[in-house]
């Protein structure tokens, strides 16, 4: 199991006091493949656990920080959803998010 780099108690603490930024992709992509919107892309990932980060690498432009990739089976709504984010300056980036396989 791969441990992520970003505490996902920390992730949801930045999530509940709104320092969030979503890319506008995630936010077409999401409304594409499940018909969410930025709440619910924000519920989903307050429901990941440990288990279900499978990578996590530095970022390519800033190499300080590091991105967590998930797949989570039935995360939300029953849901497969498989996406990505990192922490920079206290905010959390969601970089991708879309249906899982």
């Amino acid at each position: 199991m791969v441990r992520p780099t970003n505490q996902l108690k920390t992730v949801r603490d930045l999530l509940n006091q709104g320092l969030y930024r979503i890319n506008p992709d995630v936010l077409q992509k999401a409304k594409v493949d499940f018909g969410w919107e930025e709440g619910e892309i924000i519920k989903a990932v307050k429901k990941l656990n440990v288990s279900q980060c499978y990578n996590t690498v530095p970022h390519t432009l800033a190499p300080t920080c590091w991105v967590d990739y998930y797949r989570a089976k039935n995360l939300h709504l029953e849901r497969d959803v498989y996406l990505h984010f990192y922490v920079h300056a206290g905010t959390v980036v969601i970089n991708s998010f879309k249906k899982g396989s």
